[in-house]
This record gives C-alpha cells, structure tokens and sequence, in this order.
C-alpha cells in the first residue's frame, strides 16, 4: 500500500507545473458541478463530459446532452480516497492501479455498500474507476468532495471527440486543450475475476 500511494502522488506532483493552464477555469468548473451543472473538459485520452456522479437531476442533464439512454452506465473519476470508499480494491487491481495511475487504464471494480453514486455508475454491482493523467482533472479532483461521472462528450454513437472543434454538445462550461489529448480512449479491465479480463482494448496495452 506503502509502494502503491507514493506512486500515485509521485505520478500527481509532476503535473503541478502545468496545472496553472487551466486554473482560470478550475473556480468556475467546481461552482458549476457544484450546482448540479455538467462540464466539458480535455482528458489524457479524449474530451470528456462530467457532472456530480452523486446528483440524479445532474446526470439527468447530462445523459440528456449526449441522447444517451438512462440505462447506459458511465464510468467515475475521482481521488484514490474517495475510490478506496467506492468500491473493493483487489491485489491484482491495486498493483495495476499503482503502476499506472494517473493514467489511460479504467478499472471494473466491486462496489461497496452504501457508496451513494446514481444509478448510472452501476452495473450488475460494479463500478468503472480512472484517475485520468491531465492537469486539470487532477487539480479538479483534488478540490471536490464527490465523485465525477465521466464518459466521452460526443452524441451517443458518434465517434468521442480528439479535439475541441469537433464537439457538438454545449454544456455549462467547456474548457478547451487540444495540447493534452492523445485521442485514444482508455482500456478498461475487469479486476473482479482472477485472472484480470481486458473489456475493451485501449491506449494502454496489458
């Protein structure tokens, strides 16, 4: 565990000295989400769209902006604390997570009990977790206290955006940084089964 966190904040420090790019817009993203208000924002993979993960009129709002169905799951972003309180940690999960997070790995994870996210973060009593490796969201993660829904900010079925003239969808705010996305969505990997199933093949090769 000792190993696991020192690399996570190792991985974190080394963004500080970019993270003044998107300051100007981490104030007004966090009164936004806040208020129950969706944001759009560059990732280390694609554009991403994201609000409260705890607030149902809020993902509402936002599965309303992509027409995507209510019954479609998104996966959620947030500081290693608040995922350790989300869902149940496996070896082979922890040892992945250290090695690559901040980054393009997602992981499939058990659920905890009482973990108050909306129904959309759920499937079949798990739930999607990253920690994306991008200044902003980083610094974003770091000042609030809930965790984010976040899935691609496309129209559902239409290929994610890989740069800020391509998004279609107007939300609350919309920060553009074309410079940090490498446009290749994340791999997503199912660490409730022993071994580990990779789910959808992505940046990250395992």
């Amino acid at each position: 565990m000792i190993v696991y966190r020192s690399i996570f904040f190792a991985r974190f420090s080394k963004q500080a000295a970019v993270k003044s790019v998107f300051m100007d817009d981490l104030e007004k993203a966090i009164a936004i989400l806040k208020s129950g208000g969706v944001i759009i924002y560059p990732t280390d993979t694609v554009y991403g769209i994201g609000c409260d993960a705890t607030n149902p009129d809020a993902i509402r709002k936002l599965y309303a902006l992509k027409n995507r169905s209510l019954d479609k799951t998104s996966s959620v972003c947030a500081r290693i604390d608040k995922i350790k309180e989300l869902v149940e940690i496996t070896n082979s999960a922890k040892k992945k997570m250290g090695a690559f997070w901040p980054g393009n790995l997602t992981a499939l994870l058990k659920a905890k009990k009482n973990h108050g996210l909306v129904d959309q973060a759920i499937l079949d009593g798990k739930i999607c977790v990253r920690i994306p490796n991008h200044p902003f969201v980083l610094a974003l993660l770091d000042k609030i206290d809930f965790p984010l829904i976040s899935t691609s900010a496309n129209i559902s079925g239409e290929p994610a955006p890989n740069r800020f003239d391509e998004i279609k969808i107007q939300a609350d705010l919309m920060i553009e940084g074309d410079a940090f996305v490498k446009g290749t969505p994340s791999t997503i990997v199912d660490f409730t089964t022993e071994p580990f199933k990779v789910i959808r093949q992505g940046a990250l090769q395992l």
